[in-house]
Parts: structure tokens; sequence; C-alpha cells
């Protein structure tokens, strides 16, 4: 770190945070106040203090140097060389550091490398937006990253991480905004020099005011077909409050009409609008920042005040706005309605939310928390469970969302949903009175003598402290957004509770959970909305004009008609997503009976939650095998081991560690025909935690679209069946999921490992009871755990799903981009269409098949020693045998072929049929978006050409980004990247635009691939050589948790590569890597030419946008469009001549 300091700036220490880490966190935290207000909390990374030490430092004195392009002058205080004056005493940091040494058997071993990162928080939010340009906080979000006074070129700060492999991202709240990067640890203090200057001297210039604005409405575009996105903009449009009265009523996205039209209208400057947006709200004091590297606290504390110390303490007085306090956001007219909404989705939802006091001040008590759990719960005698059974229901959620829409300074919203099935619809009323039966239980339980029952509060206060205590180290870049999110000015937290405030249960308040309850959850206190297809889908609606206005600010009405009885006529429309809706006030008589209904008493079918019985009492760590040795020992041991590569200008290769011995990586326990068991106990993370994972591949899997469907519907069943088991491990912080696809199926249990075999046994039982004959299963008919009516409402959900699939552009690109290469590949729509009419002996007939010949792979990693994981191998193999499974012969398995994209014949890109487009219309005639990805087939797996194509997409990344997204405005969406296909390697651009016709972002793609070639060419050799070094740097991070280390073993096993320590090797073959070498291999694989041997696939999704319309085809129906995709694929294989790799 730098030595400089801002002169005379000092600090003031703050509340120790410290005393309230978790007891697996080993980092040290200082929080202090800067003179000019700015609050920070300084974390210094321990677990990555080791690996700081072994990269190669700078010589002493360049961190602040300037980069060669840079032709800005340094500030002369920063020129200054001052010793820091601070208000902490030596005896404080020797504290610190004594105490870490007391658990050293706690720490995590250090393996690899770890980033620095930053964020901060700004107290200003969509509810300040101006009302002549709402939308104006999210704007600014945007055009603080178009440059600086200090770094005035645009793409200075994306450019700067980028190619040191760093990462930054931001987003705008109603009531904050948030910036946070991400930085190998030695370009800490050059990213935070650069960040600082956000809040220092944003230029704010015109012409990228008027590009920068197109971007929001790229970004509105892409959130406008979002169902969750229209409700929440209806609930604002619906309050009944004007947004002079409540800034809820605002509209917080953005767009073209509200950041240019609507200002442009009424003579609005905009740059001296964003200026007064940001003088009035980007001060110290309305900031918090919080910073983790692997350096002391003194250093970190340094580098904050010589960075942060000169931002203005305090708005300007031009910009100064004044606030008042804010009341509730929805009016009581607004209340005790239901809001009938057209969805985009074929989808069933209802949501009953009440409207209460802001909830921060009870951060300790968390009573919203208390009594989600109660409504939410999917246990036995749970709402959700007595919905299944009348087969009204499929889903649930209850409590306070995190997002600002729900949890704000001037109110929560507490939302109790349903995923409903079809038939569940026509009983929103009668669901509605079940919620209310509930909540009179719940009252009656509170006029006992004895209250609710203790051990429900207990158990939920254990849970929670257990996963505090034992919670996964997170990324740098996710760790200061959680911290920062805390800091919030509108936060209530204590300064001291920073770390576990919102985590944990501290007082059980009986009296807070009862005023919510009595006061809160009434009927007149609530809205219902109800979402459905029964109304229509909002294509339906295209270009309906009823009721519509182009203004945000018309009051919504009440719709004529009884809520009860409705049709949908006389519809309205909210008019910034176009959002179909009714909104009926809901009568006397139903509402009397909900009022009636939510009585105290204790029904015969509702219970509370039952004692959970996955509740862990078992944390030790198994011991390590008696030849077990610690061989990496320290850094300093294996400095001399690491291996550098000299580059220019002093910048060194990262230092790679020593392979692993074979005992620290999975081993084979057990090796069979039909099983296969990896095994690795963690000697990293040491937390009472494992992670089992099996493989199934089964030879019948993926034979035709039905066998495929039902391989869907299978897992769904055994999902839906298992709720009421699943849902409580889950509470307890262990989760199990499966999941189906084309080899078979995956299965997975993750979390404390006590009960995790447990848990697996009988889910694994319950998976194979479908091979297993019994009394009521005779081969046709559903095993007894499929309870009467679920076959039914699973096979609805399966076919709504299949239905909604691919009505997102980006969505379906991708997905027919993968069918186009695997024939293997069956569509959402041939698989809805094997559905029709499914019998369950036909469903049975075929799940049989399937499971009749498979072989399984497992992997189980954790507190688990070499004994667990045979238990793990004999409960396994014991549940093939009983259910009768078969060993699938390993010439039976089907091979997961890739097809080989032709090279253009001659090098002629216009009449080849097979280089041409594969062009298709957007599923939904509302989706305005086009969607165009150029992929280019490298050829089959191998570490040479995978880390090469690793470092052509590293050093593109940012120039392909700044050009057609930043200055030219293709669209929101524009990136390139590295593909893996089932073995075979590529390379994918992508664009996402609502402005440019798909020929238009193709021919642009083409361009830039040319015009590149010459930037690499003559690119500095010094820049080449740091771009591959920060690329090494990214692939020898470290894994941040246990379930990190697993996915990556576990993607080996699926790959069939095996290669455990993949990182590290790339990281090696990147020593290697060579300019030339790259120029070589880009003009072989991306540009067209006698060389080339360029195997490029081009998918076009048209939207219905203007002008990207232009090419797409008129009054296409869903169907003939679903259709048309499976046909164009099927020509696709054609042309290739099912030539395979």
């Amino acid at each position: 770190m730098s030595d400089k300091t801002t002169t005379n700036v000092k600090a003031t220490l703050l509340a120790d945070l410290n005393p309230s880490r978790s007891h697996m966190d080993k980092k040290l935290y200082r929080q202090i106040l800067l003179e000019n207000g700015l609050r920070c909390v300084l974390v210094s990374d321990t677990l990555a203090m080791g690996q700081r030490a072994r990269q190669p430092q700078p010589p002493k004195g360049c961190d602040d140097e300037l980069e060669p392009d840079d032709e800005e002058e340094e500030e002369e205080e920063d020129e200054e060389e001052e010793e820091e004056d601070m208000d902490v005493e030596p005896d404080d940091l020797e504290g610190d550091y004594e105490d870490e040494e007391e658990d050293d058997d706690d720490e995590m071993e250090e393996d690899g490398t770890r980033n620095a990162a930053a964020a901060m928080i700004v107290g200003a939010g969509s509810y300040d937006d101006p009302l002549c340009a709402m939308g104006m906080a999210h704007f600014l979000e945007h055009m603080l990253f178009m440059g600086t006074k200090k770094y005035p070129t645009e793409n200075a700060y994306d450019a700067f991480l980028s190619s040191h492999g760093g990462s930054n991202n931001a987003y705008t709240e109603l009531q904050h905004t948030v910036y946070h990067f991400e930085i190998p640890q030695e370009h800490l203090n050059e990213s935070l020099d650069r960040f600082a200057q956000f809040f220092l001297h944003p230029l704010l210039l015109p012409n990228a005011v008027e590009r920068e604005v197109q971007a929001i409405e790229s970004e509105f575009q892409l959130s406008k077909m979002m169902d969750d996105c229209r409700l929440q903009q209806l609930w604002c449009h619906t309050c009944k409050q004007d947004a002079t009265q409540h800034p809820f009523r605002k509209f917080s996205w953005g767009n073209t009409h509200t950041l240019q039209t609507v200002p442009q209208s009424n003579n609005i400057d905009m740059i001296a609008e964003l200026r007064k947006f940001y003088n009035a709200h980007y001060y110290a004091s309305n900031m918090r920042l919080v910073v983790i590297g692997a350096y002391s606290l003194d250093e970190l504390e340094q580098q904050v005040l010589s960075q942060f110390a000169t931002i203005s303490p305090s708005p300007t007085p031009q910009g100064l706005s004044s606030t008042k306090p804010r009341s509730l956001p929805l009016a009581p007219s607004s209340l005790g309605r239901i809001y009938r909404m057209v969805p985009v989705h074929d989808r069933h939802t209802l949501s009953i939310t009440w409207q209460l006091p802001c909830q921060k001040d009870n951060w300790k008590t968390k009573p919203c928390d208390y009594l989600g759990h109660l409504l939410g719960h999917e246990s036995a005698g749970s709402l959700l469970s007595l919905l299944k059974k009348k087969s009204w229901a499929v889903g649930c959620s209850a409590g306070v969302g995190g997002g600002g829409y729900e949890d704000a300074s001037s109110h929560a919203l507490f939302s109790l949903g349903f995923v409903l099935s079809e038939e569940g619809g026509n009983y929103w009323t009668e669901i509605i009175q079940y919620v209310y039966t509930y909540i009179g239980m719940i009252r009656h339980y509170f006029q006992q003598p004895d209250g609710m029952p203790p051990w429900l509060y207990k158990e939920l206060e254990a849970i929670q402290n257990l996963s505090y205590k034992f919670a996964d180290e997170l990324s740098p870049a996710d760790f200061v957004e959680d911290i920062v999110e805390n800091l919030s000015p509108t936060s209530t937290l204590p300064h001291d509770r920073l770390l576990d405030g919102n985590g944990l249960m501290f007082e059980y308040d009986s009296v807070a959970i009862l005023d919510i309850v009595e006061n809160y959850l009434t009927p007149e206190n609530s809205r219902v909305d109800f979402l459905s297809s029964t109304f229509g889908r909002s294509s339906d609606y295209e270009g309906s004009s009823d009721n519509t206005s182009s203004s945000s600010q018309v009051e919504p009405f009440d719709n004529d008609g009884d809520a009860i009885s409705f049709v949908t006529q006389n519809h309205q429309t909210e008019p910034m997503f176009g959002t179909t809706f009714w909104c009926h006030v809901i009568p006397f008589k139903i509402m009397d009976q909900w009022r009636m209904a939510s009585q105290p008493s204790v029904p015969n079918t509702l219970s509370l939650p039952p004692v959970n019985p996955f509740l862990p009492t078992c944390f030790e760590l198994k011991n390590l095998p008696v030849e077990d040795v610690v061989e990496l020992g320290t850094v300093e041991d294996h400095l001399e081991d690491a291996t550098f590569l000299k580059l220019e200008d002093d910048n060194t290769f990262p230092p790679i560690p020593p392979a692993s011995s074979e005992a620290r990586l999975p081993n084979l326990i057990v090796d069979s025909q039909i099983l296969k068991l990896w095994h690795l106990q963690d000697r990293k993370f040491k937390r009472p935690i494992a992670d089992l994972r099996l493989k199934f591949v089964a030879t019948n899997a993926n034979i035709s679209p039905l066998h495929r469907a039902c391989a869907d519907l299978y897992v769904m069943l055994c999902q839906d069946s298992s709720t009421e088991t699943t849902y409580q491990a889950s509470v307890c912080e262990l989760e199990f999921v499966g999941s189906a696809n084309d080899a078979g199926f995956h299965l997975r249990a993750y979390g404390f490992d006590h009960k995790l075999l447990c848990l697996a046994e009988k889910m694994i039982s319950i998976y194979l009871s479908f091979r297993l004959p019994s009394e009521t299963n005779t081969g046709v008919n559903l095993p007894n755990t499929i309870k009467p009516g679920r076959f039914q409402a699973c096979l609805e959900s399966l076919r709504r799903n299949y239905g909604n699939f691919g009505l997102k552009a980006s969505g379906l690109c991708t997905n027919t981009r993968l069918r186009c290469l695997r024939p293997t590949i069956w569509s959402a729509h041939s698989k809805l269409q094997a559905l029709n009419n499914l019998a369950t002996n036909t469903f049975m007939t075929t799940i049989r098949s399937i499971l009749d010949q498979m072989s399984v792979e497992v992997l189980y990693h954790g507190n688990c020693n070499q004994d667990d994981a045979r238990t793990a191998a004999t409960m396994i193999g014991n549940a093939l045998k009983t259910s009768g499974v078969k060993t699938a012969p390993k010439e039976s398995i089907p091979k997961e072929l890739v097809l080989k994209i032709r090279a253009a014949e001659n090098n002629d890109m216009s009449n080849d049929l097979s280089q041409q487009p594969v062009t298709l219309p957007g599923l939904d005639p509302n989706e305005s978006n086009t969607a165009v990805e150029l992929y280019f087939q490298i050829g089959v797996d191998n570490i040479e050409e995978r880390v090469m194509i690793d470092v052509l997409c590293q050093v593109m990344y940012e120039p392909l980004f700044d050009q057609l997204r930043t200055k030219e405005q293709f669209g929101y969406h524009v990136s390139v990247g590295p593909r893996w296909t089932y073995g075979v390697l590529g390379m994918s651009f992508e664009v996402v635009t609502a402005s440019r016709s798909a020929v238009e972002a193709t021919e642009r793609l083409e361009r830039f691939l040319i015009d590149f070639r010459k930037v690499l060419e003559e690119m500095l050799p010094s820049t080449f050589a740091e771009q591959v070094a920060s690329l090494a740097k990214n692939k020898l991070q470290m894994f941040n948790s246990l379930a990190e280390e697993s996915s990556s073993y576990w993607s080996e096993i699926t790959a069939g590569r095996y290669d455990w320590e993949v990182y590290r090797n790339e990281a090696l073959e990147l020593r290697g890597i060579k300019q030339e070498n790259a120029v070589a291999a880009y003009e072989k694989w991306l540009l067209s030419g006698t060389e080339s041997n360029r195997r490029r696939l081009a998918m076009h999704i048209i939207g219905s946008g203007v002008p990207v319309s232009l090419d797409r085809p008129k009054n296409v129906s869903l169907d003939v469009a679903k259709a048309e995709v499976d046909k164009k694929v099927a020509a696709y294989h054609e042309l290739c001549n099912q030539e395979t790799w």
C-alpha cells in the first residue's frame, strides 16, 4: 500500500465489531468515522494475508503511479509524504492480532488467492427522484461510470478493473444506491483511487447523457416482460396516493419517456438536474464505505483517508432537498380490494399483502420472521399441506421481502403468496379464508396462559445461531455488498451489530408479534393480488386501448361489476409496463367471512409447525487419518517452489502452488459396475457440513421426448411428495434437490452433516420407489408416496413450465443454439406435446423403463471420513439392489454427441447456406428485444485451446462492451465468453437489443472482429502479459466455501474429465501463452480468410420492437412459432450432414 496520506486527516474510532464475529470468522474489523462524516468499515482479510505475502509486490512507492496512458496529474496533496495521524492506540491493534492466535485449529487453510473488494452505499434512491425525471437515481448510477475529472476516459474505470482481473457492478434501490468492485490485492490502491472519483468529480457530460439514457431504456425493456417487476409497478400505480404525497407512487426504473420525453417537453435541463441530484445526495455523511483487503487495518485506514477524506461533507446549498416524515404508502382506499393482473407467462399466483409500519427497529425480535415461519411453513398441518391435498396449490412463501418495495423506512409489506393450480384459482376466497383461519389459530395460542409454545422460538433462535456460527465465507464482492447494505443510512442497526444484527434473533417479543396479528393482519388492511392466465396473457391485449393512459399519474379506479362474478371487460392498463388489470372492492359478505375465520380457535385441519427432527446436535469435526499430514506447510515454505514468469515492466506472473497430493483430492472408494463413489474429507473449511451428490445415468433417459418429459415429471413428483420432509430439513440448513437431464438425473444433499445421510436415504428411497413393486404399485400404478390428485397437479405445473419456456428472447437464443449443436436435446414444445393425455400407466411404464438400467456415480465431500463414505456407499447400493435396478452396460449408455459446424466453403459466407443465420421470431409478440448470438466452434476439449479461448475472451470483453454497449448503444446486454458444450470448445458473442436489427448487430460484431485483430496484434507486450497474468490470478482464486469446491469436483465428474485441479493446471498452461500465438488462434477461429478454419453459427431471435421487427414474420401464433423453431433446428442438422465430433 502507499505511504501517502492526506495532510492532518483524522478518523474517529467507532464501535468494535470484532466481538460479534461468527465462530469461523477470523477477519479483523475496524469501524471509523472520517472528519467529513463518511462512516467506514475496514476489514483486514487474514484469510488472504498469506497469499498476499507470496504475490510479487511492485517496487516501493510505485503503487500510486498512473498507467502509461493516463495523462491527468495527481492532486498536489496526494504527492505529499506525511505520517498518518491516528486515533487508534497500538495496544488495540496488538490485542486484535493476539486474539487470532487462540483458535488456530479453526482457521481455514490458505489455498489459492483471494481478491480485495470495496463497496459504497449512498442514502439516495428512487424515492428521491424528482417528479420531472423519474428514474433519476438509477440514471445517475449509470452516469458515474462515464468518466471523472481525474480519469476522463469513459471506460477508464471498467478498463482498469477488467485488465487487472477485477469486476464491478452497481444497483439502485428505493432508498439507496450501491456501487462495488472486486480486484486482485495488489491493485486495491489504484482501484480505490478510481472508485473515489465517482464521489468527488464525475463529469456528467452531455454526449454521455444522451447515449446512456438509451441504456436505461434497454434495461427497462429487459425488465418489462417480467411478471414480478410488473406486479411491483402495479403496487405503485394503485397505491391511491399521488407521487407528491408518497414517493412509493413513483416509477423507479426510468426509461426514455421519463428521462427524455417528459424533461424535454417541460424544458428541463437534464445535465443540471443530474448535477442537482448529485449535489443534494452524494455527500460524505450520506454515504458508507466498506473495504476488505489482505492488509493491516492501519494500512487500509491510511488508504481510505487518503482517497475519501475530501468528499464533500454535506449537500451543496443549490442541491439541498428537504425530506419530510413519510406515511404508509398504500392509502386505505387501495386496501380491501382484489387486483386481477394479466401475466406475461402462463401462471396462477395469489398473494395477500398487509401493510405494516416500518419494522427496522424490531431487528432484535424480528416478529415478521417469526410470523413468516408460522404462516409459510410447509410441513404437516401447514396451509400449503392443506391446499395441496385439495389440489389448489403447489407452493407458498411468506414474510417481508428484502427489497426496498417491501422493507423501507416508511413501511413494511408482509405478503403471503401461493402458486396455484388452475383449479385453485376458482377458490381464491376459500384459500384466503383458510389463511385467516390460521391467523385465528395463532390468536388462540396467544390467548392461552402460556402463550405460544416456547420451543417454536427457541428452535428458530437455535437454527439462526447455528447458521451464523458456521456460515460459509462469502466472496469479497458479496461480503462488502452484504455489510454495506447493513450500513445504509436508513438502517437502525446499532453500530456494534452490523455483522449479526440482521441474522440472529436476540429476544422473544410476544407483544410485538401479537400487535401485528391483531392490528395489521386483518382483511381491512390487506390487498389481494391475483395473477392468472385464465384472464388472458399480456400478448392477448397487445394494442388494446381500453382505459389506457400514457401518464403514470392517472388515478386507477374500481372496476364496475362484482369481485366474485368477474368478467374480463373494461380493463385498466398500468401505463409504464402496459400491464392489464382490474380492481374490485371485495364484497362485505366475503370480508365478514374472513373476519369471522380469524377469530381465536383451533381448527381440525391446520396446526403449528411440528418439532423439527433435522435440528443438528453434533458438530464435531471428524478425525483425519493418522497418516494425514499438512503437506502444504506455510506460504513461505513454498515460495521457492512457486513458478514465476517474468513479464514486462516488473509485472510478474502469479506464483502457482504445488500440486496437491492424492490424499487431498477425491479418491475412488467404491468402483463397481453399478456404483462409483468418490470421497474427500475436508481439510480446508473445518465446518460440520458435507456435500453428497449422485449422478444416475440411465440407458433410456432420453430416447424420446416422452421419456425426457416423464423424467422431468418424475423428479417433480418426488419433490412434491417429500415437501413436508425437505422443508423441515431446509429450515435446519440441510438441503435436498433433484433434477433430470439428458443422461438421467442428479440428486444432492448438502448442509450440516449430522443428519445428512438420514435425509439422503429417505429421499433416495422415494426416488427409487417408482421402480419397486408394492401392493398398490404393480408397475402401472403410482407408488404410495404419491398422494391422490398430485399426479395431475404436477403434470399441469410441468406443462405450464414447458409452455412458458423460451418467452425471453435471450433464453430462446441460447437454447436454440444448443439444440442446433445437440441433435438429442428435445424442445420444450416436443416434450409438451408428448405429455398430451398422459395417463398414469403410460407414465409408470416409461419411468420404469428409464429406471431399469442405471449406473450411479457419487461424490461425498466434507466432514465425512472413509467410514462415512463406505456407509453412504452401502446405503446407496442397498437401495439400488432392493429396487431391482440393473447395471447399465457401458456400451448401452448413449453418447452425448455434438454436431460439427461446417466451415464456409471457399470462405463464401453469403452463398453457403450453413453460414446463414438461423432466424426465428420471438415467442412472445410483446417481447421487444431481439437476441443475436454468434457462436464459434473450436474443437474437442483440450487444455491448450481452452486457455487460449479464455485469453481471447479476457482481452476482448471490455473493448467489445465499451464499443457496442457504451459508445454505440446497441443494447444493454453485450458480452463475449467461452463455451464448453459437452466436451466441445467454443466462444460466443451475444447482443440483446431493442434498438437495432439482428442483421445490424451481426454485421457490427463481424466488423468488431475484423478491427480487433489489429488491436490484438499491436497490443503492447506488457499489456498482453498483464491480461494473461490477471486471468491466471482469477483461476487461482481460493474457493470460498465447501459448496464451491464440491461444485468444481462435480463438474469434472459430470464432464468425465476428472482433472481435480483444473484451475491450477490452466494457470500453468497460461504461463506459456504468447501473443503471436493468440493472434494466430484469433485469425484461425474468428476471421474468414484463406488460412481460416472458422466454424460459425449465427442465431437471430427477432423481437417486436422497432426497428428490430423489420425482419420479423407477421401474425405468428405461439404454437406456429414453436413449431418453426423445431423445423429450423432440424434443417440445420441436415446442413451439417449430421457430422459429429
